[in-house]
């Protein structure tokens, strides 16, 4: 019975262990190759590169993640994929370069976060305006009684 037991729990932990070493490799050896596409919106450069195709991630902060000069002229499209949620105010990315041949080529990534914008403080109160002093009154004057 012992034996038994020793080999089904050799097992499990063999086969928790295979499976840790799956889960480390495809975390390690980084996410694989995108499809070529373009599977999100295409818009201009506005660093003057190719163009930037945003998959997952707002246009306004796509743009600006795109690199400004890459310095090649063989890159087709600059691919900005998000990794992780991706909202207006944060969001991490993926870079790749989709090249004029059709293969595709890791650029690197990274991310963005901003801080919603404060609001405008109250406008102060107005100061009160300073109480007048009261009218003074005559006392009227104690007449004389001898």
């Amino acid at each position: 019975m012992i034996g038994r037991r020793a080999a089904l729990l050799v097992l499990l932990v063999t086969a928790l262990t295979l499976g840790g070493c799956e889960v480390t490799r495809s975390v390690v050896g980084g996410p694989g190759p995108i499809p070529i596409g373009p599977v999100g919106p295409v818009v201009a450069n506005p660093n003057g590169g190719p163009p930037v195709e945003c998959r997952g991630i707002p246009v306004q902060q796509c743009v600006q993640s795109a690199p400004v000069d890459l310095g090649r002229n063989d890159i087709a499209r600059v691919v900005v994929t998000c990794t992780k949620v991706c909202t207006p105010t944060q969001g991490e990315f993926r870079l790749d370069a989709i090249l004029a041949d059709g293969r595709m080529e890791g650029m690197g990534g990274g991310g963005y976060s901003s801080a919603p914008a404060a609001p405008a403080p109250a406008p102060a109160e107005p100061a009160p305006a300073p109480a007048e002093p009261a009218p003074a009154t005559a006392e009227p004057e104690a007449s004389p009684e001898s």
